[in-house]
């Protein structure tokens, strides 16, 4: 019978998961923090409107992100 190796579950050199090795990183943001975030996307269309505006269309990739894709806002700062 075939096994099923989720990626959280594979053992790394420290000898623990990946899940046991991400769940003792501190998260970079809290709730409420002012941040800049970028995501990759794949333009989709192009056109424009009523007064020839370029428009995009753009679909992103997924919908989860991690820590990599947000930047303090400093300028925003509280």
């Amino acid at each position: 019978m075939n096994k099923i190796l989720f990626m959280k579950d594979i053992v790394e050199k420290n000898g623990k998961t990946i899940e046991e090795n991400n769940l003792t990183k501190p998260r970079k943001f809290k709730v409420g923090d002012e941040v800049i975030f970028t995501i990759e996307t794949t333009i989709t269309e192009v056109g424009r409107d009523c007064d020839g505006t370029v428009l995009y269309g753009a679909d992103y990739i997924g919908n989860c992100w991690g820590e990599e894709k947000f930047t303090e806002d400093k300028k925003n700062k509280r």
